[in-house]
C-alpha cells in the first residue's frame, strides 16, 4: 500500500511540475519574441533599426523554479548578437508569473489579482535601455503597481486580459509599469521593457515594435511598419509571410517555385546547414526546436518562423 501511494505522490508532483513548466497561456511561450527600438521622439516611429529582441529559448530548473530562459540580442552594426549578461528568467505558475531579480525570483504579473490589489516586485540594474535611465544607488530596487481596472482583448481570435494599472510610491529615477498590462505582451505601451519602465524619462511612444509567438502578432500602432522579422541589416525592408509546409515538420520543408537566397537561422541566431532538393529542405540532421527561415521570391524578401519536431 505504501508503495502505491509512493507512486502516486511522484504523479502529482510530475504533474505539477509538467504544468508549471508547460503553461504558455500567459507569458514567455517558447519561441516568443518581443522587438524593442530606441527611443524615437518624432516620425516615422519606424525608421530607426530594431535596438534589441527578447526571445523564449528554452526550459530549465533555475532556484526551485520550473523557467523559461529569454535570450537578449542586441543589435551592432545590424547583427543582432546575444548578450549572456543580458539574459532574463521568467517562471509561471498558475496566473502569476515570477521573473528573476538577483538571486530570488519576485512576482511581476498576477492575472488572477483583482482591481484594488497591488502588486509589489523588485528590479534590477539591466545593462540596455531604450533612452530611459534610472539611478540604482541600492540595487536591486522595489517598485509597487495597484491595479484599478480589468479588461479583455481579442488579440488573432484569443481572448487574453488587459490590466489598467498606476505605480505607487516610486522616487525620482525610480520604476513603474506602462498604464496596462495585457497577458503574453506583458507592459508595452510606452518606454522600458516588458518588466517596467524608467519613470523619469516621461511617456515617449512605442519603444515595444511587435510581439509575436506561435499563435498570435501585436503591433504597435505607433509604429508604421509592420514586420518584426530580425534581419542582418540596418535597412529592415518590408518582409511577407512565408508559407511553410508542413509547419511544425519532422525533416522536410516545402517551399515555393523559385524561392533563392535561402538563409535558416537556429534560435541563437546561428545559421545552419541544410539540404535542398528541388522544392523540399531537409534539416534532418538538426536537433528539434524553433528556427527561423527567409528566402527571396518575386523579387520579394520572404521569412517564416519553423518547428522542428524530434523525428525518432
Amino acid at each position: 500500500m505504501k508503495k502505491y501511494f509512493m507512486q502516486a505522490i511522484l504523479i502529482l508532483l510530475t504533474l505539477s511540475c509538467l504544468s508549471a513548466q508547460g503553461d504558455t497561456t500567459i507569458f514567455a511561450p517558447l519561441g516568443a519574441s518581443w522587438y524593442y527600438n530606441p527611443e524615437q521622439v518624432q516620425k516615422p516611429w519606424g525608421s530607426e533599426p530594431l535596438l534589441a529582441r527578447f526571445l523564449v529559448e528554452k526550459d530549465t530548473f533555475l532556484l526551485g523554479y520550473h523557467a523559461r530562459v529569454i535570450g537578449c540580442y542586441v543589435n551592432e552594426g545590424g547583427l543582432f548578437y546575444r548578450v549572456d549578461s543580458l539574459t532574463k528568467y521568467v517562471a509561471t505558475i498558475g496566473r502569476k508569473v515570477f521573473y528573476k531579480v538577483g538571486n530570488e525570483f519576485v512576482l511581476l504579473f498576477d492575472f488572477n489579482a483583482s482591481v484594488g490589489d497591488t502588486i509589489h516586485s523588485r528590479v534590477e540594474e539591466f545593462g540596455l535601455n531604450t533612452g530611459c535611465e534610472a539611478d540604482f544607488t541600492s540595487n536591486p530596487k522595489p517598485f509597487e503597481y495597484e491595479i484599478v481596472d480589468e479588461s479583455t482583448t481579442d488579440i488573432y481570435g484569443i481572448e487574453l486580459k488587459v490590466q489598467f494599472v498606476i505605480p505607487l510610491h516610486f522616487d525620482d529615477g525610480g520604476w513603474e509599469p506602462g498604464d496596462h498590462i495585457v497577458e503574453r505582451l506583458g507592459s508595452h505601451n510606452w518606454g522600458g521593457f516588458w518588466w517596467g519602465s524608467a519613470y523619469s524619462c516621461g511617456p515617449l511612444n512605442g519603444f515595444l515594435k511587435c510581439y509575436e509567438d506561435s499563435d498570435i502578432y501585436w503591433h504597435n500602432p505607433y509604429f508604421e511598419e509592420e514586420d518584426c522579422e530580425v534581419l542582418l541589416s540596418t535597412k529592415y525592408p518590408k518582409v511577407q509571410s512565408l508559407f511553410v509546409w508542413p509547419n511544425p515538420f519532422d525533416e522536410y520543408i516545402y517551399l515555393p517555385n523559385d524561392a533563392h537566397d535561402i538563409v535558416i537561422l537556429n534560435s541563437l541566431g546561428k545559421k545552419v546547414l541544410f539540404l535542398r532538393t528541388d522544392n523540399y529542405i531537409s534539416l534532418g540532421n538538426c536537433p528539434p526546436g524553433i528556427y527561423f527561415i527567409s528566402c527571396l521570391f518575386e523579387d520579394q524578401i520572404f521569412s517564416s518562423r519553423i518547428v522542428k519536431m524530434n523525428s525518432q
